[in-house]
């Protein structure tokens, strides 16, 4: 349906449908190997094409809702999507609970006919009416209903969600982390320049990510910054009163040969944040 969709040619069809129609697969489990069974559903790992049919079937899925109903009208006039997808993840937005029930409907009907199903238990609501969220209206799918952010907070690449619709307490918990997993490589019993390492492949990356995907404050991540330096001092043998600049200079005659600048960027980018929006 899909490769008519998009007007796959005929040829190209038959490839697709005799490479899939041969794949076979079995599993080891302890000493005993299973027969060789049919693949039926699901992505092959190292696949190519399944990732790009699957995309091509959520588009059709998407499209069908859109159908239903029109997104949000912001103040500029324009109107948003309804739904988002980023591979097998949707996100529905409308003006109400009710348009939001006829996208859903919308949605089960083509997924039970693609032979798909949804996971409520992974999904959530949310229902805001005049500003505050409500649990008044539950939405349901395939006959289970979707848990609302109220009592069941939940995490997206990284990101937690939860009725506050604030980073406050992500943030406080980023920086919670932060000491821990400083402690952690702390008390690994490696050597300075070894912790100084796993610093800039291990936490720093995880970290990066979290200051870019959270609202922090310049002071948040200058505070944040002060912890790392303290820790970074001791782990290459230098006096405490040896300041941020010599750490990640890279102008200086004496150069450190280990890049810590990252944390360096965002923190820059924060603080240019800041001043434009006070601007």
């Amino acid at each position: 349906m899909a490769m008519d969709h998009y007007h796959i040619p005929e040829h190209i069809k038959k490839i697709v449908q005799k490479y899939f129609g041969g794949i076979q697969l079995r599993f080891t489990v302890d000493n005993k190997i299973t027969a060789w069974q049919n693949l039926e559903k699901g992505i092959v790992t190292g696949c190519t094409i399944s990732p790009i049919l699957f995309i091509m079937s959520m588009n059709i899925i998407m499209k069908a809702a859109e159908r239903e109903t029109r997104g949000p009208k912001t103040d500029s006039g324009i109107f948003l999507p309804a739904t988002r997808g980023f591979m097998d993840d949707l996100t529905v937005t409308t003006s109400s609970h009710i348009q939001a029930r006829w996208i859903l409907s919308a949605l089960e009907e083509v997924v039970t006919l693609a032979r798909m199903k949804f996971k409520p238990r992974k999904s959530r609501s949310m229902i805001l009416r005049k500003g505050q969220i409500t649990t008044k209206f539950q939405l349901k799918i395939q006959g289970d209903e979707i848990p609302t952010i109220v009592d069941n907070p939940i995490k997206c690449l990284g990101k937690w969600f939860d009725d506050t619709l604030k980073d406050n307490t992500s943030v406080k918990t980023v920086q919670t982390q932060v000491v821990d997993w400083l402690k952690k490589v702390d008390k690994s019993g490696l050597p300075g320049k070894f912790k100084a390492w796993i610093y800039q492949h291990g936490l720093l990356p995880r970290l990066t990510w979290l200051l870019m995907i959270y609202e922090m404050t310049a002071t948040t991540v200058e505070a944040i910054e002060r912890k790392i330096n303290s820790h970074l001092r001791r782990w290459l043998g230098v006096p405490p009163s040896f300041t941020a600049i010599g750490l990640y200079s890279r102008s200086s005659q004496l150069q450190l040969h280990i890049n810590f600048g990252g944390i360096q960027g965002i923190k820059e980018q924060t603080c240019y944040d800041s001043q434009r929006f006070k601007g």
